[in-house]
């Protein structure tokens, strides 16, 4: 099984945010132009974001109205 962990397509730290449907636009046409089909799943790193920030980016991917050829999900790194 393939599985890939890239981090969301986001502007930089000193341009002004976007909203979650930017992010999903972005995002998944880089993913569509360059991840191939025999990846299965896509899970995201939170990238600097908030939980609830990568929640809405991911949900905002995962309704777009687009052929995702996997499922896409994010992780998050706890210290322990």
């Amino acid at each position: 099984m393939q599985v890939l962990k890239p981090n969301m397509v986001t502007p930089g730290s000193d341009r002004p945010k976007v909203s979650p449907e930017v992010i999903a636009e972005h995002t998944v046409r880089a993913l569509q132009r360059t991840v191939p089909t025999a990846v299965l799943a896509i899970v995201f790193l939170s990238g600097g974001q908030s939980e609830e920030e990568a929640t809405k980016n991911l949900n905002a991917m995962n309704t777009l109205k687009t052929k995702k050829s996997w499922s896409l999900s994010f992780s998050r790194c706890v210290a322990t």
